[in-house]
């Protein structure tokens, strides 16, 4: 696996991340995976190789992908992909951005993992990459990265790569934090929940739980975007993975370590007209020392306790596991 990965690239598409001329630069600057000190530290300590592509010209090669092909991708496959009130252009959309990356993949297959600046960016794209990312996982097992995001990218590799259970990406928001995780995600209040508050944590990311695979999932669809920063054509998933027992898991900056939390999912839950229509509820058993060890609200769930696996994991490749 070392072996392997230093062999390996991770394709991002992005041109000039929170440098002023992107949406919302002044929360998206703050990101820790976009800086150059981030980037050479994965190089480094892993060996693999980042690779950077022009989202925009990305954005524009897919429009110029004509319906017909797009339509005839789509038809391969729309028995299998649940859609809800969605419009024609919105799909045609979507696969034309998945057989844009889809050429880029054939054309370097070291890539083992991708991510577009899909929100900070979202400006130079008519849509969103869920149905691309859910797609080209199901072709050929491709880790995606929401907002480019590198650190999640490799985590998640980690995780295919060694344990292969099921994993995502999405935003924690614990309850510890109070009115600003509520106005984030536009909600009146957390849910109700039995014993202690401080030990739960909100999971949402883009109005749904996030990208999810559907071979991971317990229900999936393909829906409407939530967010007013990308484009109206955009869509997004609304997917669950089960119920039950979960762990957290992240690399953390300078790489040298990674966190480990393992907890529960027992419910779902739904804000109508929110940033969060279809949420997790995940509990832990520390919630107050499980927000002084995060470093980002951009955390891995993987399911099931999978914490002794991670740590043999750990060994490999020299982390600590920070475990809480």
């Amino acid at each position: 696996m070392k072996t392997e990965l230093e062999k390996s690239k991770f394709l991002v598409y992005q041109d000039n991340p929170a440098s002023g001329t992107g949406l919302q630069d002044e929360i998206f600057k703050r990101f820790y995976w976009w800086e150059p000190e981030c980037i050479a530290d994965l190089e480094q300590k892993f060996g693999l190789k980042i690779e950077k592509k022009s989202f925009k010209e990305l954005a524009e090669k897919a429009r110029e992908i004509s319906d017909d092909l797009a339509m005839k991708v789509w038809d391969e496959r729309r028995g299998r992909i649940p859609v809800s009130q969605i419009t024609n252009r919105q799909i045609l959309s979507a696969v034309k951005q998945y057989i844009q990356v889809s050429k880029d993949l054939d054309a370097d297959p070291s890539i083992k993992a991708a991510g577009m600046n899909c929100l900070n960016e979202s400006m130079f794209s008519e849509t969103t990459p869920c149905l691309a990312w859910n797609m080209l996982y199901e072709d050929r097992k491709l880790v995606w990265g929401c907002e480019a995001d590198l650190v999640s990218m490799l985590t998640k590799v980690l995780i295919a790569e060694t344990i292969q259970v099921p994993f995502m990406m999405t935003n924690l928001y614990p309850f510890l934090m109070g009115q600003a995780a509520l106005k984030h995600e536009h909600i009146p209040e957390f849910p109700e929940v039995p014993g202690d508050p401080k030990d739960y944590i909100l999971a949402a990311h883009c109005g749904y739980l996030g990208v999810v695979p559907q071979s991971f999932s317990t229900e999936w669809v393909l829906r409407d975007k939530v967010l007013a920063i990308v484009d109206d054509n955009a869509t997004a998933i609304d997917a669950r993975l089960p119920e039950g027992p979960v762990t957290l898991v992240k690399l953390v900056p300078p790489f040298d370590r990674w966190s480990l939390i393992e907890g529960e999912l027992p419910k779902y839950v739904q804000y109508p007209g929110s940033h969060c229509l279809n949420g997790a509820v995940l509990k832990v058993s520390n919630g107050p020392k499980m927000v002084d060890k995060m470093v980002s609200h951009h955390q891995i769930i993987t399911t099931g306790h999978n914490q002794n696996a991670l740590e043999m994991v750990a060994l490999v490749f020299d982390l600590e596991s920070v475990t809480v």
